[in-house]
């Protein structure tokens, strides 16, 4: 009965596996790469269109700590719900995976938990990317 378990969550394994596969983004704002969430502190379905001329004056900042970028009451007046239809500029987000026991994915994880990213990590993190591949 125990192999019958096992070989279910298998089947359940592949079965996922497979869907994600066939997963594709839906057309819609938040699942663009120039869609840029409102906020860090967490979850949240409104952001702001980098793409529009507004936000150049502050694109360098909003790149680099968008939470910190001193254009909050600008993000909080224009701020729109992610979900709505794509313009013609759409650029489809890549999703790529990256394994929670790597440097990068604790890093991830750390910022997701404290909304802070650890400069420490962020330093090797800086110094693994520039070390030479094999």
């Amino acid at each position: 009965m125990e192999e019958d378990t096992e070989f279910e969550e298998l089947e359940d394994m592949e079965e996922l596996e497979s869907l994600e596969d066939d997963l594709e983004l839906l057309p819609i704002c938040m699942n663009c790469n120039q869609f840029l969430p409102d906020t860090m502190a967490g979850p949240t379905e409104y952001g702001i269109c980098i793409r529009d001329d507004l936000w150049e004056p502050y694109l360098d900042a909003l790149l680099e700590a968008p939470h910190l970028a001193p254009c909050q009451d600008l993000i909080a007046q224009n701020r729109f719900l992610g979900e709505r239809d794509v313009c013609d500029h759409f650029e489809p987000l890549e999703v790529v995976d990256v394994a929670s026991d790597s440097l990068l994915g604790i890093a991830l994880q750390i910022f997701e938990e404290t909304g802070h990213m650890d400069l420490e990590l962020l330093e090797q993190l800086k110094k693994w990317a520039e070390e030479p591949s094999d």
